[in-house]
């Protein structure tokens, strides 16, 4: 496993939107140009997965939001959504919609231990 994790792209932005307790992550083929489009969910930061990175690779900072994953373009495998999934939600992510304009909405949560 890789010890040293990168921001993901358009991270920085974050800052502006510091009073949202949402974040969308854009994955897929197009993710980078749909995260650009600023009439777009102009309300809500955006980030990327580049298209073929591992979501592990990335240190994602959405701790104590609600985070919708858009595919946008050629989709992720689902191996790769599941592990965007995986790594979200021990980042402290409150919640993870994935959302494929192909596939039905899928909500997950943690999972908590009693």
């Amino acid at each position: 496993m890789n010890t040293k994790f990168k921001k993901p792209p358009y991270s920085r932005d974050i800052a502006r939107f510091k009073h949202s307790d949402e974040i969308i992550v854009c994955t897929g083929s197009n993710a980078w140009q749909a995260a650009r489009r600023e009439t777009w969910q102009p309300r809500t930061s955006k980030i990327v997965l580049p298209f073929g990175d591992d979501p592990a690779a990335y240190r994602w900072p959405v701790s104590g939001r609600y985070v919708q994953c858009w595919t946008c373009g050629t989709p992720e495998d689902d191996e790769t959504i599941l592990r965007l999934t995986r790594v979200l939600l021990e980042s402290g992510a409150i919640k993870v919609l994935l959302l494929d304009p192909e596939k039905p909405l899928v909500v997950v949560e943690p999972v908590t231990m009693r």
